[in-house]
């Protein structure tokens, strides 16, 4: 019990704060589409004739839209890279103007102020460059210096800092 294979993972939600605490305040069981789809597993596993398989991004877009509706605010969301790379989950809370640390793989691209089109990878080892260099000056380091407005470097990677406003990832137009 408890083992992705078993599908028994889980989409929370926790309200923390520094110095008060922390609860969970709403939480979805994710299962995989596989387990949905064979209907022997479905049935060993007692699941509802009509569950329908649900992304771990649509899960926490469920559980943020019931925390917002009881009127619950947040200074910022966080997750890791299954939510960093869900599109959906960044719009839902870019469109609510909600801020949010996401972390998302080397490859997520990002396009910087000055139009320019850049991996998380490559935006990385180019503010490590800056921050060593301490050089600027043209377009594209303009660009860099919103992406580090924008982006926190930390030693275990980079982490998507969205606030109202400003944007990560692809634009719509680049997902079509």
């Amino acid at each position: 019990m408890g083992k992705v294979a078993n599908g028994i993972t889980t989409v929370h939600l926790s309200y923390v704060r520094e110095r008060t605490g922390h609860a969970l305040i709403g939480a979805r069981q994710w299962i995989p589409a596989e387990h949905i789809g064979d209907p022997v597993k479905s049935l060993v596993m007692g699941l509802p004739g009509d569950l329908v398989f649900r992304t771990k991004g649509q899960l926490a877009i469920d559980i943020c839209t019931e925390a917002f509706t009881d009127d619950a605010r947040f200074d910022f969301l966080c997750g890791d890279e299954v939510y960093g790379s869900c599109t959906e989950l960044r719009e839902f809370l870019e469109d609510r103007s909600q801020g949010y640390v996401l972390r998302v793989p080397s490859s997520f691209r990002l396009t910087l102020a000055a139009g320019i089109t850049v991996t998380r990878a490559q935006a990385v080892t180019r503010l490590l460059k800056d921050a060593r260099s301490g050089q600027s000056g043209s377009e594209e380091d303009d660009g860099m210096r919103h992406v580090t407005a924008t982006f926190e470097l930390r030693l275990y990677g980079l982490r998507s800092v969205v606030r109202p406003g400003v944007r990560g990832g692809p634009s719509k137009a680049e997902r079509r």
